[in-house]
């Protein structure tokens, strides 16, 4: 096989393996196989990266080819795979499997999304509706469950997840998008269905640091709209807290067997203290991995050593006995603590950077897209937020994490090549003798300051 050949066909393969990825990552359905959980995420990204390999290596001079990764990646994953070096022996399984996840989401997957996508900006709308179909089915689902399941108001609303927590950190990162979309977009049929599906997305959210994050960030969306919609939002917001969570839901509390509302289990969700008066597990623990930190700040207690160390630091504190909810620790303590404070500074900056970008960046574009990219960039923020309460770097969420952070750095990219082109256009009208008044000078000023974006999201491959 020739190599341009063999070039094309690792390319093709590539492409669709990775287009396969973001419709089956947000799941947490596996299957067993001598002791390890897998699911069939796992293969198809490794499937992908190979074939990405091939394609790289069969080209000409491919060592000349610019690094794939941004720095905020290389300075969160670099420190984590060097805390292996502090992992004792009985821990070695789960560190190495927590070492590949990483390896998998942060650099295979990186690489991949930014393949995709850089040199192709035609072929996000097509990955903004594949993403847009897959929430619909997840939502949907998770209705399904939220009005006739069991009412057990921790695994009985999760969509294709295991828990609440983990359809939560998911819903943080795709119902600003929605929101945002739906704010800008002209078509009434398209905002209408948005509309509807935002409502439902924040019906089945049950956790209250999710949907407030969610919440939160739609009233900053809302702002750049105007103080019109600013104070609609507002009132919109009061009443779902106020009137509506506290009418639907029909729960089972699972600590005293009585009826609750949906309000009522967001309240649980993140309280301080159990109907008893005792200590929910989460915040004493919370202080636990803090000094767990602060013991091992340089590489931790080595990575996936959380659950296995953490209660080694409990201490005199009183800590509740007995089953736990799942994905109730704090992300960042969990990092901290187990691949040390470097890694931390290096995940907020994985997060922080390409969130500010395209929040900057929004303005340059118009119409939806203006809402698009404000939505990745709450996206990221509610998610931010949310992993305060959640540990979501797990299966299910991880790669359409690293496609939202993939995404807000193109975006960003985009209209700063943008930006610089009609930069460059303007100066020829820029003269001294019409510098007062020249109606070609204010056109040029009015196409920079809000420039309309062909081919950026509309698909039509950046042709005027």
């Amino acid at each position: 096989m020739k190599r341009e050949e063999l070039s094309k066909l690792a390319a093709t393969g590539c492409r669709w393996a990775a287009l396969a990825t973001i419709v089956l990552a947000p799941t947490q359905w596996d299957f067993h196989l001598q002791g390890l959980h897998l699911s069939l995420i796992e293969p198809l990204v490794l499937f992908a990266g190979a074939c990405w390999l091939v394609k790289v290596m069969s080209q000409r001079e491919w060592w000349r080819m610019p690094w794939p990764l941004p720095w905020q990646v290389v300075a969160f994953v670099l420190p984590a795979l060097l805390s292996l070096y502090a992992v004792e022996r009985e821990g070695a399984g789960d560190a190495l499997r927590e070492a590949v996840q990483l390896l998998e989401y942060f650099v295979i997957g990186y690489i991949l999304y930014d393949d995709l996508l850089r040199h192709q900006p035609q072929r996000l709308r097509g990955v903004i509706n594949l993403v847009l179909g897959v929430t619909a089915l997840i939502v949907l689902l998770a209705l399904g469950q939220f009005l006739l399941g069991s009412g057990d108001p921790v695994r009985g609303v999760v969509g294709t997840f295991k828990s609440r927590n983990v359809l939560a950190g998911w819903l943080a990162m795709t119902l600003p998008v929605l929101f945002g979309v739906a704010l800008y977009a002209t078509g009434p049929w398209v905002r209408a269905g948005l509309w509807l599906l935002l409502a439902c997305g924040l019906l089945v959210n049950l956790s209250a640091a999710s949907l407030g994050s969610v919440l939160g960030v739609m009233l900053l969306i809302a702002a750049t709209r105007g103080w019109r919609t600013f104070a609609m939002a507002v009132l919109a917001v009061t009443l779902w807290v106020t009137v509506v969570t506290e009418h639907v839901g029909n729960f089972r509390d699972p600590d005293t067997g009585t009826r609750v509302t949906s309000q009522q289990v967001l309240f649980r969700s993140t309280a301080l203290y159990t109907p008893d008066g005792q200590p929910e597990r989460r915040y004493p623990q919370w202080q636990s991995a803090v000094e767990m930190m602060l013991t091992h700040p340089w590489l931790g207690e080595g990575i996936g050593s959380y659950q296995r160390r953490v209660e080694q630091y409990t201490g005199t504190k009183p800590m509740p006995t007995g089953p736990s909810e799942p994905d109730i620790q704090n992300l960042y303590l969990v990092i901290g603590s187990t691949m040390g404070l470097p890694a931390l500074l290096g995940f907020l900056a994985l997060l922080l950077v390409p969130a500010f970008q395209a929040g900057a960046a929004a303005p340059r574009h118009a119409g939806w897209r203006r809402g698009f990219v404000y939505g990745v960039s709450g996206g990221i923020a509610a998610f931010a937020i949310t992993a305060i309460w959640h540990p979501l770097l797990v299966r299910g969420i991880g790669l359409h994490l690293v496609l939202l952070l993939v995404v807000a750095g193109l975006l960003a990219e985009w209209s700063k090549d943008r930006s610089s082109r009609e930069g460059r256009d303007d100066e020829p009208a820029r003269r001294p003798d019409d510098a007062h008044g020249s109606g070609q000078h204010r056109q040029h000023r009015r196409r920079w300051r809000s420039p309309e974006q062909p081919g950026r999201l509309s698909g039509n491959g950046g042709r005027r």
